[in-house]
């Protein structure tokens, strides 16, 4: 089957505003999007879904707003664009997201970081839209059938490689833009959101996502639902991706169940990676949050890396290609008051491995007042910086 990310545009009669985002073709009958497209429309839309509760796929009917898009994406010629219209005309939602985000809604906002509670019920829905009113709710039934069928047993762990295709801030100029990271993390029921340092921008939302070194990487596992996230005000640097087998799960009544390993070791080059319980409170993950980055900085005291650090991540550690401790985590950084969760400070085991093995073997507490300086050489570099965890 041919699933694509597609650029979507859609324009207000009333404003005239064009509001741009991504969206993942099936068989140039379907397209799926998220709700960010429409985000203008929401309380339109609110009274038209009504309250969506049976794991169904449901008509879409709506006389009273105008949902057309236009659809374009790039064929064999890379340097042309196919160009359709369509509309919407199918619904569903994902009631696995759905509980997830009613429980941290408290604490995080996506989008923008004044933009209140995270609404669990919008943000859990998807649209269809139906390609030159060709296709039918049968049809795209079918095309999602075969869909699970081939990717419903493919592993996706931590520490995973992932990659996604997308539209750079919604505009079909930056259409098929690439980003790569990794799997950081798997949480919510049945570990439907995956949260990834894959590096995206606002209109990225609804981008398909692939699995690196897979037998299906021409298939999406997942689909970006936020590429922007705050928890507790600070920016995160994560994107955040639904596993699109847990809603598959749930529109075929299956009791599959997915999976996530944690992998300890991985030879990656010269990376490092950054290892903690950040965000998530034990109730919701008991998995450490992984993310993957580069030493840019390293002396006797301090260790710099690019790996994505966040509240939580404190005394965690940062590990080698051989899954060996190089440093401890100490905090990510901040200016004029903006969090920079890439830009972290940790310090090198080798500045208190010796003390630590001498505390392990005599068990004298004492040991570790050695691990206090007043060493201007060590202190510094540190006092030159704002830090925050």
């Amino acid at each position: 089957m041919d699933i694509r990310v597609v650029a979507l545009e859609r324009q207000e009669t009333e404003t005239n505003s064009v509001y741009g985002s991504a969206g993942i073709m099936i068989d140039n009958k379907y397209v799926i999007i998220t709700a960010n497209i429409v985000s203008s429309l929401i309380d339109s839309l609110k009274n038209c879904l009504g309250t969506i509760t049976e794991r169904k796929i449901y008509p879409f009917h709506d006389s009273k707003t105008i949902t057309e898009f236009k659809i374009f994406w790039k064929g064999d010629n890379i340097n042309k664009y196919n160009a359709v219209n369509g509309r919407i005309f199918a619904v569903f939602s994902c009631e696995n997201l759905r509980l997830f985000l009613r429980r941290i809604s408290l604490d995080w906002s996506l989008d923008t970081p004044k933009s209140g509670r995270v609404d669990d019920i919008i943000l859990s829905i998807f649209f269809v839209i139906r390609i030159n009113e060709v296709g039918t709710i049968d049809g795209f039934k079918h095309c999602l059938k075969q869909w699970w069928n081939l990717i419903k047993n493919e592993d996706i762990n931590q520490m995973d490689d992932i990659f996604v295709k997308s539209v750079a801030f919604g505009n079909k100029m930056f259409l098929d833009s690439y980003s790569r990271g990794i799997v950081s993390s798997t949480v919510g029921r049945n570990n439907c959101l995956i949260v990834s340092d894959c590096a995206l921008t606002p209109g990225s939302e609804g981008s398909p996502v692939y699995k690196n070194h897979s037998k299906i990487t021409s298939l999406p596992f997942g689909i970006v639902v936020s590429a922007l996230s705050w928890w507790k005000g600070d920016w995160t640097g994560l994107t955040l991706i639904l596993d699109i087998r847990s809603v598959l799960a749930e529109l075929f009544q299956s009791d599959y169940q997915i999976m996530s390993k944690t992998i300890h070791h991985r030879v990656l080059g010269e990376k490092v990676y950054a290892a903690g319980f950040a965000l998530f409170s034990k109730t919701i993950s008991t998995i450490p949050m992984i993310s993957k980055g580069y030493i840019i900085q390293c002396n006797e005291s301090m260790m710099r890396t690019t790996c994505c650090v966040n509240p939580g991540m404190s005394g965690g550690t940062i590990l080698n290609q051989l899954g060996e401790i190089v440093a401890v985590i100490v905090c990510n950084s901040r200016l004029n008051g903006l969090v920079y969760p890439k830009f972290n400070m940790a310090i090198p085991y080798s500045a208190i491995r010796r003390t630590l093995h001498q505390f392990i073997k005599s068990n004298d507490s004492s040991m570790l007042n050695s691990l206090h300086s007043d060493d201007p050489k060590i202190t510094s570099s540190w006092k030159t910086l704002t830090a925050k965890l």
